[in-house]
């Protein structure tokens, strides 16, 4: 299995919709066993220095990041807007901007932008980001021979 069959799984259902009825952040169906390889769901799948490294690439604030992960989580502009202590209108603001500024018309593609984002910056050649998921030592010699 490819290192990022589980990413591109992991995207699809989220893209889908695939989620149980009892949490929004509990995968259900096969997304969950590709999903168990990840250390965190949602937002928590990448790290701190990934969003930030994201957020200065994409010239976003600090607040536009917590909303847009809160889009990662799958929460509705009502329920983000509650996390965070403003109004809905607000969110709804914040989210026209995120949209314009990742050229994103719907809150998928902005996961999907995102995503690219945090690729890009793990295939730059500077390697500011380590990717997602680490290869094991075993695959990796499996991988060279």
């Amino acid at each position: 299995m490819c290192a990022s069959q589980p990413l591109v799984q992991g995207l699809k259902a989220r893209m889908a919709g695939k989620y149980s009825k009892k949490s929004h952040s509990e995968p259900a169906g096969k997304f969950h066993d590709a999903h168990s390889t990840f250390v965190g769901t949602g937002a928590e799948m990448l790290s701190k220095p990934a969003w930030t490294a994201i957020a200065r690439s994409c010239a976003l604030s600090p607040r536009e990041v917590q909303i847009i992960r809160g889009i990662f989580d799958n929460h509705t502009e009502h329920a983000i807007a509650a996390s965070l202590g403003i109004s809905r209108h607000t969110i709804h603001t914040y989210l026209t901007r995120i949209f314009h500024k990742l050229d994103a018309t719907t809150r998928t593609q902005v996961v999907l932008r995102i995503m690219q984002r945090f690729l890009f910056l793990t295939a730059a050649s500077d390697k500011t980001l380590r990717p997602i998921r680490k290869q094991s030592q075993n695959a990796a010699s499996r991988s060279n021979t």
